[in-house]
């Protein structure tokens, strides 16, 4: 009996739904280790599927041009490890890229109506329990954009928007037998609109036609339409109703208006336009300066202040995956991904027919098409929860077509294809080990220094350099560990430059690695080296103000008055752009703080120039900053005894 048990068992169907079922509640995946969990669990179960094909001499795949395009997209990414500007980066985005090309398989390959059944509802579960959360915090907590447990809200708006596609398939082809779930559709509904995303809710109505296209036109469609207007009318009034009461149950006065909210015209054109068109044309000159290669998978943010306009903008991804996907792997790995997707798109056109759950074709369809559309104008691609529920979804539309066949997907398992496959998975399977016992190796290192155990920390760190010697981060943690403290012994002093320039060699776009090399050169007496280091480090690091006081020190202990006075101004210049960025308080008041040395370096300036009225004006700039500054006050009132102001 219990082999019976393990035979109807389907690893693939456990193995998606623990994926698809917990992304969403764990901030939607975003935390690396969460990632690396997953990617242990799908390397281990795709093992097994390969083991099979073996045993069985044949293998599945759905749609072998289709795959073929796809596994070339791959391949260019891949190929970007040879020249990448930051090859750990590109690691862990290939890592991610592997990860959605075999949940892509695994569903299509494995998957027949019972498992889709319970992958979808699964996902509707995850998808009402995670509304609920959000609707409740907005309620409860702060009337504000709700993201639930999402670390962004326009994240969540587009994960919701896909999933309120797919329910409502479901629920407008059977009414009658989804009436709970239409309940379901409600609060998911209220939640997305809670989210206050524009793209999100216009992604949702220009992929709602492929909803409706999968009803019979007439009566039905006529009374589907009816029912659609129904629930919309019913999600505006219940986010109403939400957002009336949440001052009452918080305490509080205010109770924002919905269509404000929604438009939020005062931002819609200086931030949301603005700050996009901002990343686009940064994307669009990273790709004029490599349009065949790219800088390497995962390295838009590593070379943003490379191409930056010198605005207040910044952001991590371009808020367009095909500008981003040019401009990190090539305008030919874009290329091949439109290719793919448009022959996606023509063979479930061409065999839609063949279909015999239309209500659960059709609903992905939708909920697919949204999220292609959304990551025309946001970063949905970079949060996994999002993207895994799009390649599943993909998977899924493949294997409805291969179920019903209306698509050959059965091919001998040669000796030359299983290998190459499981090098392919052991490839994957020791690059998520790497990186996970690095990453362990490093919180120990952390909690170590914690703890203040230096010598501990150090040794930690360096098994972490050890275990992956391809990243820069670790490098660095030593080398500043070995010279923390203590101004440390000319050897130590010497071994960390050697260590912090591996990490610059590793990512040499980066600032804050050419920062503090050259601020170990200045104390070693390699003026000129230490000099170059540290403009370039103003340079890569944009808006920036630690690397502005850096140079402005350093040309102050050579006398430099006028070069002094140059950075330290352009420090200031561009420091409002990085407190806008700011993306908490406590790294807002570091940036104060580098305001407040930039102001005390100008005021030295004009101090050593006897200018005592302009140095005086910079350090009360000093106490408008930081109330009670010290060395402020001591020199203000040094002035004031003297007689100098």
């Amino acid at each position: 009996m219990e082999k019976g048990l393990l035979r109807r068992e389907h690893p693939g169907l456990l193995a998606a739904m623990l994926v698809l079922g917990t992304a969403p509640l764990l901030g939607n995946a975003y935390a690396w280790p969460v990632q690396l969990v997953y990617f242990i669990l799908m390397a281990v179960t795709l093992l097994y599927y390969w083991r099979k094909a073996g045993r069985e001499g044949q293998f599945l795949v759905p749609g072998r041009r289709l795959f073929a395009v796809l596994l070339l997209y791959i391949l260019t990414a891949t190929l970007t490890l040879f020249w990448t500007v930051d090859i750990n980066n590109t690691l862990m985005g290939l890592l991610q890229l592997y990860f959605y090309l075999f949940l892509f398989y695994l569903v299509s390959a494995t998957f027949q109506r019972e498992q889709m059944e319970k992958l979808v509802g699964i996902v509707l579960f995850s998808g009402i329990s995670v509304a609920a959360l959000g609707i409740l915090s907005y309620l409860l907590l702060k009337n504000q954009r709700v993201h639930s447990t999402f670390i962004n809200p326009n994240a969540l708006g587009i994960y919701l928007a896909m999933v309120v596609l797919l329910a409502l398939s479901l629920y407008l082809h059977r009414p009658r037998k989804s009436r709970l779930l239409c309940g379901g559709i409600v609060l998911l509904g209220i939640c997305l609109m809670l989210t206050f995303s524009r793209g999100s809710l216009l992604a949702l109505v220009f992929s709602l036609p492929l909803v409706l296209a999968g009803i019979p036109a007439g009566r039905s469609r006529r009374e589907a339409l009816a029912r659609l207007v129904l629930v919309g009318l019913t999600v505006i009034a219940g986010t109403k109703l939400v957002m009336e009461t949440a001052p009452y149950l918080q305490q509080t006065q205010w109770a924002p208006d919905l269509l404000a909210s929604l438009v939020r015209s005062r931002s819609f054109l200086p931030s949301s336009v603005a700050g996009r068109w901002s990343f686009w044309v940064v994307a669009a000159k990273m790709i004029a300066d490599r349009p065949w290669g790219g800088f390497g998978l995962g390295n838009y943010h590593r070379v943003y202040f490379n191409y930056y306009n010198y605005d207040r903008f910044y952001s991590r991804y371009a808020h367009n995956h095909y500008l981003q996907t040019a401009a990190e792997t090539g305008i030919p790995s874009l290329l091949l991904f439109l290719l793919f997707l448009l022959l996606f798109y023509r063979l479930i056109y061409q065999k839609r027919t063949y279909v015999r759950e239309p209500r659960y074709f059709y609903g992905m369809t939708a909920a697919a098409t949204a999220f292609l559309l959304h990551i025309g104008i946001d970063f949905s691609w970079d949060m996994p929860a999002v993207t895994m529920l799009f390649w599943a979804l993909l998977g899924l539309l493949v294997a409805q077509l291969r179920e019903a066949g209306a698509i050959f997907s059965t091919y001998r398992s040669t000796r030359s294809g299983r290998w190459i496959a499981l090098a392919v998975l052991l490839f994957f399977l020791a690059g998520t080990v790497q990186q996970a016992a690095g990453e362990w190796a490093v919180s120990r290192g952390h909690r170590a220094l914690r703890e203040g155990e230096k010598k501990e920390a150090l040794r930690w760190y360096s098994v972490a350099a050890a275990i992956n010697p391809w990243n820069a981060r670790y490098h660095s943690y030593r080398a500043l560990t070995l010279v923390s403290g203590e101004e440390g012994k000319p050897a130590e002093r010497a071994q960390a430059v050697a260590w912090l320039r591996r990490a610059v060699s590793l990512s040499p776009y980066n600032d804050y690695y050419h920062l503090r090399l050259g601020q170990l050169l200045w104390q070693q007496g390699e003026l000129e080296e230490a000099r170059r280091y540290l403009s370039r480090a103003t340079f890569l690091g944009g808006f920036k103000p630690e690397p502005y006081v850096a140079l402005g020190n350093f040309y102050l202990s050579r006398g430099n008055l006028p070069a002094a006075e140059e950075v330290f101004r352009r420090g200031l210049q561009l420091a409002d752009f990085a407190l806008v960025n700011a993306p908490d308080e406590l790294k807002r008041i570091e940036l104060q703080k580098a305001v407040a040395d930039l102001h005390l370096g100008l005021a030295r300036v004009y101090d050593l120039r006897r200018d005592y009225a302009r140095a005086a004006r910079e350090l009360k700039e000093v106490l408008q900053v930081f109330p009670g500054q010290p060395v402020a006050l001591k020199v203000l009132e040094e002035y004031r005894k003297t007689g100098k102001i």
